[in-house]
C-alpha cells in the first residue's frame, strides 16, 4: 500500500537523456512488502531527487518489532538507509547460565535493499549491553566498550554475524551457532555446520573450575550443546595446571573431558550438582 504525492519541477530531454528535473516525494503512513515478504509498515518519508539522478531523504518507519528512522540515498541499483536503531539485546539470542546479554543498545544502522533482499549492518561500542558469564575473565574483557558489528543477511530470516576485537558468533534465526572468544578456535569454526544446537569456544587467559558449577536446571538453555575451553592457567581443587583443554558435552547433565599438563581425566556433574571425578596422568597435591 502506497500513498505518494509527487511534486516536479524542471524538464528531462528525452532525446539527449538530460535531467534538469527536481522531484519531490512524500509518502505517508505506507506499507513496504519485499521480494522475500518482509514487511515495512508506517512508512512516513520525504525524499528529494538531485541531478545526479539519485534521491536522498528523511524518513520514518515499523519494522516488525522496532520503530526505526533516518537519512535514505537511493541510487539505480540500491536503496540504503542509514539510521539510528534501538536493540534489546536480550532477544538476540537465549540465556544460559554460562552466557548472556542484556539491554537496550543503539546502533548506527546502514540498512541495504536490493530487488531480493534487505540486509543490515549495526555498529555500536556497546555502552549500555551488559554482558553476563560464570567466567570472570571472559566477564571481564565483554564488558569493556569496544566496537562491535551485527551484519543481518536477510532480514526475512535474521541470522546474527557479531565481530569486535574479542569476540566472534553467528546466530541463526533457530538458535543454532556458535559463541567464540579468542582465536584459538578458529579452524574448527570454519569447519563446522552449527546445525545443532549452539555452541560456546572460548580462549581464557585464566579459569577455575568453580566457574563451571552447575545451576538451576529450569534455567537453561536447551540450545546449548557444548561448550570448549582452552585456558593458559587453570584451578582444579586448589591445584594450579596450565595449558588445559576442556571439552563440555551439555545434556542432561554435563559431561567434561578435560587434558593438559599434569591433568587428564573425565568429569560428570549431575543436576543435583553432584560431581563424579575420574582422573588419569594427574598430579593433586
Amino acid at each position: 500500500e502506497l500513498y505518494l504525492n509527487l511534486d516536479t519541477k524542471g524538464y528531462f530531454d528525452f532525446k539527449t537523456g538530460e535531467n534538469k528535473r527536481i522531484d519531490k516525494l512524500v509518502l505517508k503512513n505506507s506499507t513496504i512488502t519485499t521480494n522475500t515478504d518482509f514487511m515495512i509498515k508506517s512508512i512516513n518519508s520525504k525524499i528529494f531527487s538531485n541531478l545526479d539522478n539519485e534521491l536522498v531523504g528523511i524518513f520514518k518507519s515499523s519494522l516488525s518489532d522496532q520503530n526505526i528512522s533516518g537519512s535514505i540515498l537511493y541510487d539505480s541499483d540500491q536503496s540504503i538507509i542509514r539510521t539510528n536503531l534501538k536493540i534489546n539485546m536480550d532477544e538476540i539470542t537465549d540465556s544460559s547460565q554460562y552466557f548472556s546479554m542484556s539491554g537496550q543498545e543503539i546502533f548506527k544502522v546502514t540498512m541495504t535493499f536490493s530487488d531480493e533482499n534487505l540486509s543490515m549492518n549495526m555498529v555500536s561500542n556497546l555502552t549500555n549491553t551488559n554482558f553476563s558469564a560464570s567466567i570472570q575473565d571472559l566477564n571481564n574483557k565483554l564488558n569493556e566498550n569496544t566496537e562491535t558489528s551485527i551484519y543481518i543477511e536477510n532480514m526475512s530470516e535474521p541470522s546474527y554475524k557479531i565481530k569486535n576485537k574479542y569476540i566472534n558468533a553467528y546466530i541463526k534465526s533457530s538458535g543454532d551457532g556458535y559463541f567464540a572468544f579468542g582465536e584459538n578456535y578458529q579452524k574448527k569454526i570454519k569447519t563446522s555446520k552449527y546445525n545443532n544446537g549452539f555452541h560456546i569456544y572460548l580462549d581464557l587467559d585464566n579459569f577455575s573450575f568453580d566457574e563451571l558449577f552447575y545451576g538451576s536446571s529450569g534455567d537453561d538453555n536447551n540450545l546449548l550443546k557444548s561448550v570448549n575451553i582452552k585456558s593458559k592457567q587453570f584451578n582444579f581443587l586448589d591445584n594450579k595446571y596450565s595449558n588445559i583443554n576442556l571439552n563440555l558435552n551439555l545434556e542432561d547433565e554435563i559431561y567434561i573431558n578435560i587434558s593438559g599438563n599434569e591433568l587428564n581425566g573425565e568429569i560428570n556433574i549431575d543436576q543435583t550438582n553432584f560431581i563424579k571425578i575420574k582422573l588419569r596422568d594427574s598430579f593433586i597435591n
